[in-house]
């Protein structure tokens, strides 16, 4: 399933940002209204393309406002449980559970007889 984030402009010049992830809309920052950022986020863009920073077209608004979505993406992650980022994604594969902590026993009992 495909991630988009987009923007919605509201009347007092301020830019509002969403991400949509798993059919649900999830509110990130808003910031002060930018033509450019305006005109590249006013229809859905893909998650990929909004954080690449060189299809910025060297407006330094654009590229500010692209850098600030990984930060607000993780705090969504964490806040709701969902995983969005390819590296978060990774990070949760390399992590080990059992039923005794996170790299403890391999047993599912975790008690001892002792002589």
């Amino acid at each position: 399933m495909a991630n988009f984030i987009y923007s919605r402009t509201t009347e007092k010049d301020k830019q509002i940002f969403y991400l949509v992830s798993q059919d649900r809309e999830y509110y990130l920052f808003t910031q002060k209204y930018r033509r450019g950022v305006k005109e590249y986020f006013h229809n859905k863009v893909l998650l990929r393309d909004a954080l690449d920073v060189s299809k910025s077209r060297r407006d330094t608004a654009l590229i500010r406002t692209k850098t600030k979505f990984p930060i607000y993406i993780r705090y969504i992650e964490k806040e709701y449980g969902i995983t969005v980022l390819e590296s978060t994604m990774k990070k949760q594969s390399k992590t080990r559970n059992n039923s005794c902590g996170r790299y403890g026993l391999i047993n599912d009992s975790c008690d001892y007889a002792v002589a």
